[in-house]
């Protein structure tokens, strides 16, 4: 279905993007991945997948860079 594309489409660009260390644009697609239907739960799924096969250091720095982003997001939805 196209809801199952969208959101393995979303997991695999934040898995990309913090495999190349673009923290600078991961942001911006953590919030589209939120605002496509992802759930925070869920971005935190790949986060951690990302800390285990694109290393500790890689995985830290991008809970650091979503974490805003999810507060922000749930905090619109209050």
């Amino acid at each position: 279905s196209l809801s199952a594309l969208v959101g393995i489409h979303n997991e695999l660009n934040l898995g990309m993007i913090a495999c190349l260390g673009r923290m600078e644009e991961f942001q911006t697609h953590v919030r589209g991945a939120l605002n496509n239907g992802m759930t925070p739960n869920e971005i935190r799924a790949v986060l951690i997948q990302i800390a285990v096969y694109c290393g500790i250091p890689a995985g830290v720095d991008c809970f650091r860079h979503a974490k805003p982003v999810i507060e922000a997001y749930q905090k619109s939805k209050k």
